[in-house]
């Protein structure tokens, strides 16, 4: 045994290093362009659902809750379906028809149109907004502190929040506007403006307290539509989706996830997810035929030498396939060790962030790619003769 090996190691070690060298490479690369993919997902994901629930429970039949109890008692019920819950927030939502004037210095901005209004509930906050970039608050110069506008966002009418494309076309100097008036059917509503949020929406939006969106909304002070969820953390949104829709009562309630929610964002992830995909896959096919025609011509130049070892008792087929194998086995260890430092210096470069399972996906990717390599070259080994070799065994 250790004979026929070492046979194989001086009629292929040249031919066997250069391959296991564009191997290490071809690995390397792939397992980099797929962590950077995956991180850029991961940070695309997180910048879009920081600015939105993560998950929408609403009812069958935009039917409502008006009861207190009621509402607590759900919101428990759904806390026990999974331990991947971090935040449920009741809310209450509507489209009106409103004309809105916005008083700044130097004049007043209008808008005339259909506004949603949002109103969240008191419990946990799925919209952390003082910890997030996305609210505009410094130009406002307004005397709050962040919990003494949270409380007011939560407790009195005149507080509110706008997303930020109500009046982003309208007036440039949006930061100056503080106080705003609302009239729809000769009433009127006024309010203070406390902060611009964007959530990447194109529909103009206002945030606000329940009883608040329900008084411009004409609605019971504490009616809601629904439950805005977030989970522990954002790799966890597919899973505890699928998890509520499977144990919550069909009949009752609406499952959807905010990709589901967002069309426009849900067809920016697929054409993402198809391209990159499309490339590490065109990639993939290229190295593992430009390394099987390596390794075929290296064993044809060899036949003669073969064909004679054969006819003497040293028939070397097994030992060719365990030598790279062996060398396979040997550069994807190399290749992972790689793949641990270039990956992380690259996506600090590109500010990205590697998912926390990263180096279990590298390995899995690298176990999934070395399977097919090892299963196609002992079909190229074992019916060498049909490729024009047939000298060789």
């Amino acid at each position: 045994m250790f004979n026929k090996a070492r046979i194989v190691f001086k009629l292929f070690k040249n031919s066997f290093f250069f391959t296991g060298t564009l191997f290490f490479v071809a690995l390397v690369t792939v397992l980099t362009i797929i962590s950077l993919k995956d991180a850029y997902q991961l940070n695309l994901n997180k910048e879009f659902t920081s600015k939105q629930p993560h998950i929408k429970i609403s009812f069958v039949n935009d039917k409502t809750i008006k009861n207190q109890k009621q509402i607590q008692q759900e919101i428990k019920y759904i806390y026990k379906q999974s331990n991947l819950i971090s935040a449920i927030t009741p809310f209450s939502s509507g489209n009106k028809f409103f004309m809105v004037f916005g008083m700044k210095l130097g004049g007043n901005a209008f808008y005339n149109g259909n506004i949603e209004i949002i109103g969240l509930g008191k419990e946990d906050m799925v919209y952390d907004f003082f910890s997030s970039k996305f609210v505009n608050r410094g130009e406002f110069q307004l005397p709050y502190t962040p919990l003494e506008f949270l409380y007011n966002f939560q407790t009195k009418d005149n507080i509110m929040i706008f997303n930020k494309s109500l009046f982003s076309s309208f007036f440039p100097v949006l930061e100056s506007v503080e106080k705003v008036s609302f009239e729809n059917k000769n009433k009127k509503y006024s309010a203070k403006l406390a902060g611009i949020f964007n959530d990447y929406d194109t529909q103009p939006k206002i945030y606000t307290s329940i009883q608040f969106a329900n008084k411009l909304l004409n609605k019971n002070p504490n009616e809601i539509n629904g439950y805005y969820l977030n989970a522990k953390s954002l790799e966890d949104i597919d899973k505890l989706t699928k998890i509520l829709k499977s144990k919550l009562d069909k009949t009752k309630y609406n499952v959807s996830s905010w990709l589901e929610e967002r069309a426009k964002q849900k067809m920016m992830f697929y054409i993402f997810n198809s391209l990159s995909s499309l490339i590490v896959f065109i990639i993939l096919v290229l190295c593992i035929l430009f390394i099987l025609l390596l390794l075929y011509n290296a064993i044809v130049k060899k036949s003669y030498q073969l064909s004679v070892l054969y006819t003497i008792g040293y028939y070397l087929k097994k030992e060719i396939f365990i030598s790279i194998f062996s060398m396979m086995t040997l550069f994807s260890a190399l290749a992972l060790f790689t793949i641990s430092k270039v990956a992380y210096k690259l996506a600090n470069m590109l500010h990205l962030k590697l998912s926390n399972s990263f180096l279990y996906d590298s390995l899995s990717y690298t176990l999934f790619i070395d399977f097919i390599f090892i299963v196609l070259i002992y079909i190229l080994i074992d019916n060498a003769y049909k490729l024009k070799a047939k000298s060789v065994f």
